[in-house]
């Protein structure tokens, strides 16, 4: 008994020291939440604060689904941590409806929850549709029968669950603004349009639409003239989108576009001269993926307003894209002219940029790079070289009055057989600051230097200051082999003094096999000169007198020779061999699991 008691004993002063501690616990917390409303932003009303909070969901709700990163679970739904700072943020958190407006479905229980918040405020739903999730799918019914409340919508699954889902919607798509469908089904498949069980009432404040790879039919009644903003992905499959008669009628319709985006989704139109043309006032950025004859046709049959930026981008080849270029060349005949040009190639593709902006030689921006704070070009050409590609630049009048052109072309190897420098000089007689990088052949320097007989007035890019050369190499690759464009160079610039347009600025940058007796020889024509001292090999090498080699031995020392660098085979067996095994370990690895935008 007495060890009983003493027991009950040594709880009950246990519990009293836990009720102290408690009691202690919370007064530290009210002390904190008073410290707290001494700071600058508690004395912000709460209806202020509640304003701010609901910036932070949507901010990263467009961020997370404009974008082309890769959505996954656990980067979802993270804005919620500015409930969690404290009690006061937490409070006002709670009771602010369009705080938890912002739905993204990855479990009912979430979702449920952040619609009972939301109460009336308008919702901005991402949900999956599919066959093979019932959870995803109910809760996409829940949130269905808020149709109008719906502000954003977008669906991604089979285009046939989405028209079931559609078939439940009753309620008015009354402040529905922008809605994104994305047919997730295999991409080879052939579904037939889909039409949308929409209520009767229409989309009345409908202004981005985006349809990817989802089938549909140019008559439907989406596209309508409240549309500012309209991106379709079709698939290259062919899919009946209608004729392209019913595809200018849906034009015809949307008068407000600011934006428009096609991509092989265009109907084949009939031969012959334009019958008629669309006008679209507003529009700012067009962007078509077709094939010459799509891009061309539709190009014929808008007219647009002067200061549109364009992508153009012929997927299939070409044979001859002059067509391509005076349809072009008619849409831009009312704007300002291309001051700024870059050209580029990616693999069999050269790509054509245009900027009406008198750019820097020294900072042009990164075409490839378009969030890199730049300007943006005004015009973006995408060709396929399977023909003549430089062919319509020597007649078109888009590049007229460039003065900034930067060349980031190979014509040594790959598929750029076919490019002239001279139709490029010929089309472009402004040029005052010229970039090259990229290996040449000595046709460029030709071209550089290129008059009609001896007629000086007949000199390419007579206005000719600057010139930048990058990684071009200008010495052979073995300093024993006579030079390749070191002699061309001299003689070409030589040419332009003789002529009176000499070249006043020479830049040498990242040349390969470039010594400084050869920079010496340049240096003594052109009055301003800049090497970076690039030398990859002893200049020594250049002056020792050629040996003569085994025909045998010099081809295998030419195979293993590349820009004065002596490769290592079994170095480079090695490499492949560890890339490979680090390939297949990502491929097996969970981060690596693709999710849906």
């Amino acid at each position: 008994m007495q060890q009983a008691s003493s027991s009950e004993a040594r709880d009950h002063a246990r519990k009293a020291v836990d009720d102290q501690i408690e009691v202690h616990a919370r007064a530290i917390l009210d002390l904190k939440t008073r410290l707290n409303t001494l700071t600058p932003v508690a004395s912000l009303p709460p209806e202020l604060l509640s304003t701010i909070f609901a910036f932070v969901p949507a901010k990263s709700f467009t961020e997370h689904y404009n974008s082309s990163e890769i959505v996954r679970p656990y980067r979802v739904n993270t804005w919620v941590t500015v409930a969690h700072v404290c009690r006061h943020w937490r409070a006002i958190a709670l009771s602010s409806p369009r705080f938890w407006s912002y739905i993204t479905v990855t479990s009912k229980r979430a979702a449920d929850e952040m619609l009972a918040r939301s109460k009336k405020a308008p919702l901005h739903i991402v949900g999956p549709v599919s066959p093979y999730r019932d959870g995803p799918r109910k809760v996409m019914e829940e949130l269905m029968s808020e149709f109008s409340r719906i502000h954003t919508l977008r669906l991604a699954g089979s285009s046939q669950e989405i028209q079931d889902l559609f078939k439940m919607v009753t309620a008015p798509a009354s402040m529905l603004e922008s809605f994104k469908l994305s047919d997730m089904s295999s991409y080879y498949d052939e579904p037939e349009p889909v039409i949308l069980a929409l209520p009767a009432h229409g989309v009345p404040r409908l202004r981005n639409l985006e349809i990817d790879g989802f089938p549909f039919a140019w008559d439907h009644p989406l596209f309508c003239s409240t549309l500012t903003t309209l991106v379709i992905h079709g698939r290259i499959v062919s899919v009946p989108l209608g004729s392209f008669e019913t595809f200018l009628s849906a034009l015809e319709r949307m008068t407000n576009l600011q934006e428009l985006e096609l991509e092989h989704v265009i109907p084949q139109a009939p031969s012959g001269p334009p019958s008629c043309k669309v006008t679209l006032p507003h529009l700012s950025a067009l962007r078509i993926v077709a094939s010459n004859a799509e891009c061309r046709a539709l190009l014929l049959h808008l007219t647009l307003p002067p200061d549109v930026r364009y992508y153009i981008s012929d997927t299939r080849g070409a044979q001859e894209p002059a067509d391509l270029f005076i349809a072009l060349q008619n849409q831009l005949t009312s704007s300002s002219p291309m001051r700024t040009a870059c050209f580029d190639e990616w693999g069999e593709q050269v790509s054509l940029y245009g900027w009406r902006a008198a750019l820097k030689y020294t900072t042009y921006p990164n075409p490839r790079q378009p969030d890199s704070g730049k300007e943006p070009p005004d015009l973006q050409l995408e060709i396929v070289t399977r023909g003549p590609s430089s062919a319509p630049l020597r007649t078109s009048t888009i590049f007229t009055a460039v003065t900034y052109l930067d060349c980031r072309l190979d014509t040594v190897e790959g598929p750029l057989y076919h490019w002239r420098w001279m139709d490029v000089f010929a089309g472009m007689p402004n040029i005052r600051h010229l970039s090259v990088s990229r290996n040449q052949t000595t046709e460029f320097l030709e071209a550089l230097s290129h008059t009609d007989g001896d007629d000086p007035l007949t000199l390419a890019l007579p206005h000719l200051e600057v010139l930048k050369l990058t990684s071009v190499r200008l010495h052979s690759r073995k300093y024993s082999w006579p030079p390749e464009l070191l002699d061309a160079m001299v003689d070409a610039l030589i040419k332009r003094c003789h002529y009176g347009s000499p070249v006043q600025v020479l830049h040498i940058t990242s040349c390969p096999n470039t010594c400084q007796k050869d920079v010496q020889r340049l240096a003594e024509i052109v009055p301003e000169m800049h090497w970076d001292g690039t030398c990859p090999v002893d200049e020594d090498e250049y002056f020792e007198e050629s040996i003569e080699v085994d025909p045998e031995e010099e081809e295998v020392a030419d195979y293993n020779f590349d820009y004065g660098y002596d490769d290592d085979d079994d170095d480079d067996d090695v490499g492949a061999f560890e890339l490979e095994a680090d390939l297949g370990d990502l491929m097996f690895d969970g981060d690596l699991l693709f999710g849906w935008h």
